[in-house]
């Protein structure tokens, strides 16, 4: 009989990069996927060998390469799955258990005795060959649709915004130094006190005996990140794309508008440098700024890490504190610490620049107390807001209070060290991409409060305190209009300040709720 090859060891290694590459497409460039696929392969082909050795069995070797890769590559899917059932979390030592459970299980379909059962291992290859074919096709033939179609909608997304990206800013003789800083969820202040019972005048007031314009009746264009944050870079509503994309979910042309954005070519033009700082959400970490800043040391990139905490190295890698962006609630608090930490030391930077920075608080998970004190939810990490929290609203609010008070500490010191450290006086933009979500639906208008999901912390600081054109209902796709009007003399007409709702499988299929966000909610 003609041996058959054991091919599955190796595209089942393909497959734990390609799948998890697949989910991420439209905000991983495709090069990262090429260390980590040459390094499990690598890994797979001595596995193998040795194996093979021990072995002298083609076919037994091809097994054993196998679940020796489901045991060491595959943990993390395994335990995050048990950890989400309450029942396995309340275990003590419930880590270590499932990693038990799972070796056991490992260690006996490895075994000489249940090798022995197998009256034909051939067809033990065949159905794993084929196994592995199958599953590695469909993320690859995915990753390719969305690739594909990225770049066709990606086309229709730069033809309407180029004039907006042609933009020539007659650049001042100090031209200041430009912060647009989200803090991401960060709700407004009449929206925390009648929702949340939280008082937020302290920092308001910090804000204002700065010399900061608040906007009091300020809300977002749009509930979610990426539609919000892509607007406001490109100065312009996104309802177009429901001609062509309404039924879509893919939101890579968001990220490729995002990272080269009209705002960004036109102070470019302008002799600006771009400056980013890391942030856990994959959309705005922009690498191809001129300086990409971040508080960890590692070479690994961030879809590297979420690779390896797919792993049992990952899994426990926490326990070591390695200096490692793994996706839990160690990084997302590092992440915090070195987004506030930063900016103070990079406004001592020579100019001009455009920094931007997305702090991902006080939206989910909440990993700070008020104190400053670390949280650490007994949940598997997970950064998903509104119907994707996964607590009660009583929990929503206790947590999103509580790193409220942390977080608005950490942005008065840090607000207080860029204008202290800067050159020239710097001009400052501190915004909400939405507000809270502790009564946000994405399924349905009917089930969410808009009132709370709009409405957004939006203050300016500009230089000369010339504050003319700005009002308090002022929202995110103007904000860059008035400034290049004020300070590069462009004469850009402001657009109406108008609100869409969209759910979550349908970004594109726009509502507009200007109105209906007006109105007060009750609370579940």
């Amino acid at each position: 009989m003609k041996r058959i090859p054991a091919l599955h060891p190796f595209l089942f290694a393909a497959y734990a990069i390609i799948a998890i590459y697949a989910e991420n497409a439209n905000e991983i460039p495709t090069r990262q996927i090429l260390r980590p696929l040459v390094i499990i392969l690598v890994f797979t082909v001595l596995i193998y060998l040795i194996t093979f050795k021990a072995t002298k069995d083609h076919q037994r070797a091809g097994l054993l390469t196998t679940l020796a890769l489901f045991w060491v590559v595959y943990f993390g899917h395994i335990y995050f799955f048990a950890a989400l059932f309450q029942a396995v979390r309340s275990l003590s030592h419930h880590r270590e258990i499932i990693l038990a459970i799972w070796t056991l299980l490992i260690v006996f379909l490895a075994s000489p005795a249940s090798w022995k059962q197998l009256r034909r291992p051939v067809l033990v290859t065949r159905f794993l060959n084929a196994v592995a074919i199958i599953v590695v096709i469909t993320p690859a033939l995915t990753t390719t649709f969305t690739l594909t179609q990225t770049a066709q909608q990606t086309r229709s997304l730069q033809s309407h915004f180029a004039t907006i990206q042609r933009i020539t800013l007659a650049r001042p003789e100090n031209p200041p130094d430009i912060y647009y800083i989200i803090v991401d969820g960060y709700g407004r202040a009449d929206i925390l006190q009648d929702y949340f019972g939280y008082d937020n005048r302290k920092f308001v007031d910090f804000l204002t005996s700065k010399g900061f314009y608040v906007a009091a009746e300020s809300r977002a264009n749009y509930m979610q990140t990426a539609l919000s944050l892509s607007s406001a870079f490109g100065m312009d509503y996104l309802n177009f794309l429901g001609n062509d994309m309404k039924d879509s979910q893919n939101r890579g042309p968001l990220t490729v508008l995002f990272h080269d954005s009209p705002v960004r070519a036109s102070l470019e033009e302008a002799g600006y440098q771009f400056i980013t700082i890391a942030s856990p959400y994959l959309l705005s970490q922009i690498r191809n700024a001129d300086q990409y800043l971040s508080c960890f040391s590692s070479p690994a990139t961030e879809f590297e890490a979420l690779l390896l905490s797919t792993t049992i190295p990952g899994v426990f890698i926490e326990d070591f504190h390695l200096d490692f962006p793994l996706p839990n609630y160690e990084t997302h608090r590092a992440f915090i610490r070195c987004d506030l930490q930063l900016l103070p030391e990079v406004a001592a930077m020579s100019g001009p620049k455009f920094v931007f920075v997305h702090i991902l608080a006080p939206h989910p998970p909440f990993v700070f107390d008020g104190f400053g004190n670390p949280i650490q939810p007994d949940r598997p990490y997970f950064i998903g807001d509104a119907t994707g929290f996964n607590g009660t609203r009583a929990e929503y609010i206790l947590g999103y209070t509580g790193e409220l008070t942390f977080l608005n500490t950490g942005l008065t010191e840090m607000l207080t060290g860029i204008l202290e450290n800067s050159v020239n006086p710097p001009l400052i933009i501190i915004q909400g991409d939405h507000g809270p979500g502790s009564m946000t639906s994405f399924i349905s208008t009917d089930e969410t409060c808009l009132r709370e999901r709009f409405s957004i912390l939006n203050a300016y600081y500009f230089p000369d305190q010339n504050y003319a054109d700005l009002y308090p209902a002022i929202t995110p796709v103007n904000s860059f209009r008035v400034i290049f009007n004020t300070y590069f003399r462009t004469d850009l007409q402001r657009l109406e300040d108008r609100l869409f709702y969209s759910t979550w499988l349908r970004p594109y299929r726009f509502f507009d709720v200007t109105s209906q966000s007006q109105k007060s909610c009750g609370q579940p």
